[in-house]
């Protein structure tokens, strides 16, 4: 075994991303993903036919609806990286748990040193 493979199995924190705690940013993506399209529709609603009712609509309500998806943006954010700690530190203090068990199984209860 190499030494970077012993750090890397004696790493506390598993990064896998199929990880289940990882759901928590599926929602984060979306609607990232709907922001981007909205903020890209209000920044090219002045080009071509300002008479296109889609565009006097983003022109009338357009900073409102960025402005609500930028606020649900983060609030989305952090919730998920709230969400994703609470669950990194309970499967570490659960990690710890089962160390401390393993390790107390492995030496004799009546020795000394």
């Amino acid at each position: 075994m190499t030494t970077k493979e012993s750090s890397a199995s004696n790493s506390p924190v598993d990064y896998d991303v199929t990880d289940p705690g990882r759901k928590f940013f599926l929602p984060v993506t979306i609607v990232a993903s709907v922001f981007c399209i909205s903020l890209f529709a209000w920044l090219t609603a002045d080009l071509g036919d300002p008479d296109v009712p889609i565009k006097k609509w983003i022109k009338a309500h357009g900073d409102t609806v960025i402005l609500v998806e930028t606020a649900v943006l983060a609030v989305v954010c952090f919730l998920a990286m709230y969400l994703d700690r609470q669950t990194t530190l309970k499967s570490l203090r659960e990690r710890a748990g089962q160390a401390e068990s393993a390790s107390s199984g492995d030496s004799p209860s009546g020795e000394n040193g």
